[in-house]
């Protein structure tokens, strides 16, 4: 653990110490000053103007680090380090943060990423709520990734329900209609931009909202004013996927791939008893269907076990290390500070 002390005392040692650390707040954090104070809004550290004590790395990010030498270079008198429990900066579930904090993460500039998954069908091995565990999973460790390097983001609540009417027909499937799905997003977005926040992603984890989720992110983006980015987490990180199955060339539908991280993430929702029954064809698509035409039709005519791939050789190794890959990947592309950029003119 390293300390900072004496040289907070000295303003020169603290410009010497900036320099070093090269790092700028990302998307203006705001620091407020309330009876001589000085609040950190994302941080959990309340700045106190009298004596240097210490500051802990491994409580505090770079950049906080980077906002503390900031206004010591502005104090002769140093200033004092205290720990304020009441701002947990490494939360990220919107559901646990208070509204006074979501606001603070709303003037911070904070990513806003929404799951977005299905309640349906998953083979003869897999419990229906695959795409609602494994969709919240990648958000959040996307979102902690994010967190670690300093980065302002929260995420809501995963998007339970979606366009499954292709699963219907085997049961235990719920879904909406396009109108209704559609409203829920808006819904969504839009309170999301009501508090404050400017930037959102809706991560999808169900390939049969793929397309709507995409109209949606641009729709949204036009009538809110706010950057909304959409994607589906699959098709976003495909090239990190791949190298790590057995079977398949990518992700599919109760699969090798979706087996395995339900392995890792929640082993009692996987039957291991019906393993050998699950597989399927290797494509949703039927012979001579290009992967850019469009054409849904029902899982039951086209797999009789409800599976797309192959998913007897998944283990929970393969879904920690999947799980791990997606995330960082996810959380390299959702830092890009080009993606939030507003275009000329726009």
């Amino acid at each position: 653990m390293g300390y900072v002390s004496e040289a907070t005392k000295n303003p020169a040692c603290v410009r010497m110490i900036l320099d070093s650390i090269q790092e700028t707040l990302p998307f203006g954090a705001i620091l407020t000053s309330v009876h001589n104070q000085l609040r950190f809004f994302w941080s959990p550290l309340k700045l106190t103007r009298g004596f240097s004590t210490h500051l802990s790395w491994t409580q505090c990010s770079r950049p906080a680090f980077a906002a503390v030498c900031r206004v010591a270079c502005q104090s002769a008198t140093g200033f004092r380090l205290e720990w304020k429990t009441s701002m947990p900066n490494h939360e990220i579930e919107w559901m646990r943060l208070t509204a006074e904090e979501l606001r603070a993460r709303a003037a911070a500039d904070a990513l806003v990423i929404i799951p977005v998954a299905s309640l349906e069908q998953h083979g003869p091995h897999l419990a229906t709520g695959v795409d609602i565990v494994l969709g919240t999973g990648v958000a959040h460790r996307t979102a902690k990734l994010l967190a670690e390097a300093g980065l302002p983001v929260v995420v809501t609540p995963c998007v339970w329900t979606g366009l499954a009417e292709h699963h219907m027909a085997f049961g235990g499937t719920v879904t909406l209609d396009y109108e209704a799905f559609a409203g829920v997003l808006r819904g969504i977005v839009r309170s999301a931009a009501r508090c404050g926040f400017k930037r959102v992603m809706l991560l999808n984890g169900h390939g049969g909202n793929a397309e709507a989720v995409a109209v949606a992110g641009s729709a949204l983006s036009i009538e809110l004013g706010i950057r909304v980015a959409a994607g589906t987490y699959w098709h976003v990180a495909p090239e990190v996927i791949a190298p790590l199955l057995d079977r398949q060339p990518g992700l599919m539908h109760a699969c090798e791939a979706e087996t395995s991280m339900m392995l890792a993430l929640s082993p009692a929702s996987v039957r291991p008893d019906r393993l050998a029954e699950a597989h399927g064809p290797a494509s949703s698509r039927v012979a001579g269907q290009p992967s850019a035409l469009f054409l849904r039709r029902s899982f039951k005519d086209l797999t009789p076990s409800g599976v797309v791939g192959d998913a007897r050789t998944a283990s929970a190794a393969k879904g920690e290390a999947l799980l791990t890959a997606i995330a960082a990947r996810m959380a390299e592309v959702l830092r890009n500070p080009a993606l939030w950029q507003a275009a000329p003119g726009v």
